[in-house]
């Protein structure tokens, strides 16, 4: 194994060891910035690779932990820390980590038909050229359902603006042309689109406007009430009103 793979996880399994449980396996759940391992039936561990990256120390990690907690210890909707091994955050061979409780998670889309896919199929990456209509960007291309592609399409047009007309027009056009749209599928793929783009949209916009404001309000707004959550979800960072 390589010494970057090997090093956090003895990083993990020796905390874990050291604190009664003993891990008796090894899943690498996530391996970026921050490596996630699964390491017992109920144990993960979250290790921070990126030594030299913008989060140094653990501070940040602490903050996590404490924010975590509070949530959980008010009923949130939050993944729990494992109650078998302090929050920490924990030093250990040189890398900071802390422990959760492993969930897992109700892959909605996956039980529905698989195809490749554009990825991010929306009116701006289609283009009218002289050699027809051409779509480009394809970085985000993968496998699954279809019903993606046609969320991504309509999402602006069906749930923004309310122009369901051309939403409707798009989706009879793709009938007419053969296909079939589960209608199950397309209502949890306009959740997971919804999600995508909100979860996008600082990385995107980081100082946005007050039109780029109001359309992720209205976006969070309507994946609330869509994808029934329990908690409010607003735009509001500290400082800026």
């Amino acid at each position: 194994m390589r010494p970057e793979i090997d090093l956090p996880i003895r990083a993990a399994t020796e905390t874990a060891a050291a604190h009664g449980i003993v891990p008796d396996r090894c899943d690498i759940l996530q391996n970026g910035s921050t490596r996630v391992l699964r390491l017992s039936e109920t144990l993960v561990a979250r290790v921070v690779t990126d030594l030299d990256g913008p989060r140094q120390g653990g501070e940040w990690f602490a903050r996590e932990s404490a924010v975590a907690q509070h949530l959980a210890s008010y009923g949130a909707p939050v993944i729990p820390m494992h109650p078998g091994i302090p929050p920490g955050p924990h030093e250990h061979l040189g890398y900071t980590l802390n422990f959760w409780q492993y969930v897992t998670s109700i892959d909605v889309l996956g039980s529905f038909q698989l195809q490749p896919l554009h990825g991010d199929a929306h009116l701006g990456n289609p283009m009218n050229t002289t050699l027809g209509l051409l779509w480009t960007d394809w970085e985000d291309t993968f496998l699954g359902p279809v019903e993606w592609d046609l969320a991504s399409i309509i999402w602006n047009a069906r749930i923004l603006d309310e122009d369901h007309e051309t939403a409707d027009l798009i989706l009879k056009a793709y009938r007419l042309a053969g296909g079939h749209i589960d209608p199950a599928a397309l209502h949890h793929s306009l959740i997971a689109r919804a999600a995508v783009m909100s979860a996008w949209n600082p990385v995107l916009y980081p100082d946005p406007s007050p039109e780029r404001r109001t359309k992720l309000q209205l976006r969070l707004d309507w994946l609330t009430e869509a994808a029934n959550l329990p908690l409010p979800l607003t735009f509001e960072r500290p400082g800026k009103r």
